[in-house]
């Protein structure tokens, strides 16, 4: 019972999170598997909609990982920059006040 919660909730059967890189393939496959049930006509309605759930939230979870892997890498740059300016100032002739 615990595996299917884990799993209805966005988790993988062990109850960790799925990773980032191996998240389009989980949204992949259940989308595959839901598209089969419903031309199958063998998955309820509920079933279905429970699918339509699970990817939802997986979806949530991959759009939420690539804009923070966005943020990361965009603050990463910013502060090469920021370095590189420093070291650049620093190598400025100073200029003496008299």
């Amino acid at each position: 019972m615990n595996m299917l919660t884990n799993k209805i909730h966005g988790y993988g059967q062990d109850g960790k999170p799925i990773n980032h890189d191996q998240l389009p393939g989980a949204i992949a496959s259940d989308q595959t598997l839901r598209d089969q049930l419903a031309q199958s006509g063998k998955a309820s309605p509920e079933q279905l909609k429970a699918l339509d759930n699970r990817i939802g939230v997986l979806q949530a979870n991959l759009d939420a990982l690539d804009e923070h892997k966005t943020d990361v890498l965009k603050q990463n740059e910013q502060a090469k920059l920021d370095v590189t300016t420093i070291q650049r100032i620093r190598l400025l002739p100073r200029v003496v006040q008299e």
